[in-house]
């Protein structure tokens, strides 16, 4: 095991370095081990070194089918012109169906296939080939050709011939990223033919796939563009369907195309926002949709509008919430069968409020119906929110009404509830609305958002979704708003407080200002809410306002109440960060307390202490830093050696190297691990040929370090000495670890 993984991060050090390894991958091939031959084609793969043909049939004619199918692979990504030969020859001989449609494929894929291979291609698509994989094999073989006018004509013939769906599938789905007018009409007459045969046989995966080679294979020509505006015409008019189905099926297909028409896409973004047949799924999958082209579509004309359309879909959405808010509140004057509309608008079950309906309207009243809805009530009971709770005892009441006119009137009333204008529903389509409405903000709609964030409380529905429109909020980026979503997250759950502030992603000081003032006094603070200030400050960046430094170690002290030792950890950090030097003075008195013994946290603010300090203007405290490293150098730290020896080094210290180089003794793969990586933060180069000598040592750890050693190190390098002494290694010779210290010492 050993061996087989010093040979396998030898093959990863070759491809991280671009090494023209081929003596060493080629022998490799027809090494015992199946890890080490599969490595070692696939890193021949990354580093484009062509397998001779003698070596590739060779190779391919004694090997089991898991190499024979990785090298079809590599012949697919590095074709030449001599594997064709070879792929028809292996042909014949394939032991499955499953290797015959793999060479195939593969065969498709060679550069400069003559019409030979290109006529054996088409003769295997036929329907005389009984074997349905190899039928697909030479389909996809014929895709990777360019042969897309012959796969046109494949789809458009065998359309409606039984049993040839997924084959017609498959032909379409190859045909791609090429512009070809008469490719486009034959697609155009299979879409056509699709789109006639019943009313949804066009919402399927062939009609999207159909769709998608239509819009990668349209050119600019006059005779096809009618044909291609009536297809963005019919396409733009499904995103207005009531249909989930096909709301479904279209946003699908949008995503699957390129974003050449920015007026087409914007008019088709727009219909789909304003369609409320969904659910909170599909609304995820139209989100997902509207991110994945609004890079492209950002700086259009046609997109910026639509910041108006976002303040017409808020100002109905607060009209409506707006009414249903008053109607709750109402306590004079409100109907006893609102309550049961409101109820059962808020279930979102139409099964139940269907049978609520037959029961009322039931003369005499069906007792079986009765005893169902009062059995379901119950069970639901446990289930329902405090809202649905305080309507129950009213609703039952009127369910248990004897008076048929009464009942009557409320069987009416329930139909006339329409479950998509519930609240249920209008919350999920604000929760989809408002982060894509994220890059339009305004301040007329961060208005809004704040009207609508004050109402959504009174819902037990809309309460959910106040962090969405809070994270949402934060796009305007601004003082005002900031200070809005502080105040607000700050009042929420600690989860739903993390999830708002947790989505920051940029923070300026003069935001925060408004904040200093709570701390002017000694006085006990939450400490949830000291460690989400402590968030805000460090995505800010550097502290560098004396006041706010002074507020942190003031915290750092309990001026505000006690604090855990993580959130005193952070503080230091910070105020390390800062560079502040009477922080210095309070982490070197509580070192030296400790007897200079240190900890993982120690040592981050030791490195943080000293970026600071190389970073800014405060060399004066270099020294006492030092001195404070120095008093550090004792056999209770010696796993920290290595650490400190990297920090003397940015301290401007030789002893540091010294150390680094004394840490390659180390027998504890931690410490390798650390050293290796500091060798590279330092470019301490002349130590290649040890690190790559502790490829004998069996930790998967230390091998992904010292790949990433040589791949950060590779053009400070000798490729040739490299190559030279990794062969050396793998030939077997004899380069032990302690030997080699000597030429670094």
């Amino acid at each position: 095991m050993k061996e087989i993984r010093q040979i396998l991060t030898l093959h990863r050090i070759a491809e991280a370095c671009g090494l023209p390894a081929e003596r060493t991958l080629l022998r490799d091939l027809f090494h015992e081990d199946l890890s080490i031959v599969l490595s070692a084609i696939r890193t021949l793969q990354s580093l484009k070194i062509p397998i001779p043909y003698k070596i590739a049939a060779n190779l391919y004619s004694r090997s089991a089918w898991e190499v024979q199918r990785r090298l079809l692979e590599y012949f697919r990504s590095i074709p030449q012109i001599e594997y064709a030969d070879f792929l028809m020859a292996a042909y014949p001989g394939a032991l499955s169906e499953q290797s015959r449609a793999q060479i195939l494929m593969t065969l498709g894929a060679q550069p400069d296939l003559s019409d030979e291979h290109l006529e054996f291609l088409r003769q295997k698509t036929h329907y005389q080939n009984p074997s349905q994989e190899q039928r697909e094999g030479a389909l996809k073989g014929l895709g990777l050709a360019g042969e897309h006018l012959h796969l046109a004509e494949f789809a458009h013939s065998n359309f409606e011939v039984e049993g040839e769906q997924s084959l017609v599938e498959i032909a379409v789905s190859r045909i791609r990223e090429k512009q070809d007018a008469e490719v486009f009409q034959r697609l155009h007459k299979l879409y056509r033919n699709i789109a006639k045969q019943d009313e949804m046989a066009l919402f399927t995966l062939l009609g999207r796939e159909t769709i998608r080679a239509l819009f990668e294979t349209y050119e600019d020509n006059v005779n096809i563009q009618p044909l291609f505006v009536q297809l963005k015409d019919k396409i733009a008019g499904f995103c207005r369907s009531e249909d989930p189905k096909i709301i479904l099926w279209v946003v699908q297909t949008l995503q699957e195309l390129e974003v050449r028409d920015a007026a087409f896409f914007v008019r088709s973004i727009t219909s789909l926002l304003l369609t409320r047949t969904s659910g909170a799924e599909l609304q995820q999958t139209k989100a997902d949709l509207f991110w994945k082209i609004h890079v492209n579509l950002r700086d259009s004309l046609h997109f910026k509008n639509m910041a108006s359309i976002f303040e017409k879909l808020f100002y109905g959405i607060l009209q409506d919430l707006n009414e249903r808010k008053k109607l709750m509140e109402m306590k004079h004057s409100r109907e006893p069968k609102a309550d049961v509309v409101e109820f059962f608008e808020s279930l979102q079950h139409p099964n139940l409020l269907s049978t609520v309906i037959n029961y009322l309207k039931s003369t005499p009243p069906d007792e079986n119906l009765k005893g169902l809805i009062i059995s379901i009530l119950r069970k639901m009971q446990g289930s329902l929110n405090p809202r649905q709770l305080q309507l129950l005892p009213s609703v039952i009441r009127q369910l248990l009404m004897e008076d048929g006119r009464q009942r009557a009137a409320v069987a009416v009333e329930c139909g006339k509830i329409d479950l998509e204008k519930s609240p249920a529903r209008i919350f999920r389509h604000l929760k989809f609305l408002m982060p894509v409405a994220a890059p339009f903000l305004s301040d007329k709609t961060y208005r809004q958002f704040q009207q609508l964030y004050r109402i959504l409380s009174s819902f037990e529905e809309g309460k959910g979704i106040r962090t969405t429109l809070l994270k949402s909020v934060l796009a305007m980026e601004d003082k005002e708003s900031f200070s809005f979503v502080w105040k607000s997250a700050i009042e929420l759950d600690e989860d739903s407080c993390n999830e708002v502030l947790g989505a920051i992603q940029r923070v300026e000081f003069s935001w925060l200002a408004f904040l200093k003032p709570e701390f002017s006094a000694k006085k006990a603070m939450p400490e949830r809410k000291i460690s989400q200030l402590l968030r805000l400050l460090e995505t800010a960046g550097r502290v560098e306002d004396v006041e706010w430094q002074r507020i942190l170690l003031q915290m750092h002290k309990g001026d505000f109440g006690r604090i855990s030792e993580d959130l005193s950890h952070q503080i230091l950090m910070m105020l390390a960060k800062s560079g502040n030097p009477g922080s210095l003075d309070v982490f070197a008195h509580l070192v030296k307390a400790k007897g200079f013994l240190l900890g993982q946290n120690d040592v981050d603010v030791l490195f943080k202490y000293t970026v600071a300090i190389r970073e800014t203007d405060f060399v004066e405290y270099r020294e006492q830093l030092k001195d404070v490293v120095y008093g550090c150098l004792k056999s209770e730290n010696e796993f920290y050696y290595t650490d400190l020896g990297y920090i003397l080094y940015l301290l401007g210290e030789k002893h540091g190297v010294d150390i680094l180089r004394k840490s390659f003794d180390s027998k504890n793969p931690q410490v390798l691990l650390k050293t290796v990586d500091y060798a590279a933060k330092c470019e301490l180069c002349d130590v290649w040929r040890v690190i790559l000598g502790y490829t004998e040592v069996s930790d998967f750890r230390l091998h992904n370090q010292i790949v990433a050693w040589f791949s950060r190190m590779k053009h400070k390098l000798s490729k040739a000495d490299v190559l030279e002494y990794l062969e050396k290694i793998r030939d077997g010779e004899s380069v032990g670890v302690d030997s080699l210290f000597e030429d670094v010492n």
